[in-house]
């Protein structure tokens, strides 16, 4: 089986340069460039309650990063599958009016997963070619 995931890609070396020096001008070093020590800092700013600081920083960090792409999970190893910035290995989205197309898709195949019922293992036929 196939899914339509969307990702953005790890970000750019430059842009992530750019982004830890905007950390340290503001006297909020990273420990590293890793998803997870962003998040981090992210989260301690946000327990400190410094606001602002905490939304310049994740606008510089929105800075570094690549714009997403959809894929198919037969194009990339499993490994490639992630969101950096949220920190996690598997990510999909289907919430935002610009992209509703593969918000069809990802419900048509949900609805057809639901109507084939616990423990199927035969796929939909698929649709006949066009004319």
């Amino acid at each position: 089986p196939r899914a339509l995931p969307r990702r953005p890609p790890p970000p750019v070396e430059n842009g992530l340069a750019k982004f830890e020096e905007l950390c340290k001008k503001a006297g909020a070093p990273l420990a590293s460039t890793s998803s997870g020590d962003m998040q981090r800092l992210f989260g301690s700013l946000g327990a400190t309650g410094d606001r602002e600081l905490g939304l310049t920083l994740m606008q510089g960090a929105a800075k570094a990063m690549q714009l997403a792409e959809y894929f198919s999970t037969g194009s990339l190893d499993e490994g490639e599958w992630g969101h950096y910035a949220l920190a996690m290995d598997r990510y999909t989205h289907f919430t935002s009016p610009i992209r509703r197309y593969p918000d069809i898709v990802v419900h048509r195949l949900l609805q057809e997963a639901i109507d084939l019922g616990p423990g199927a293992v035969e796929a939909p036929p698929p649709p006949p070619p066009p004319p």
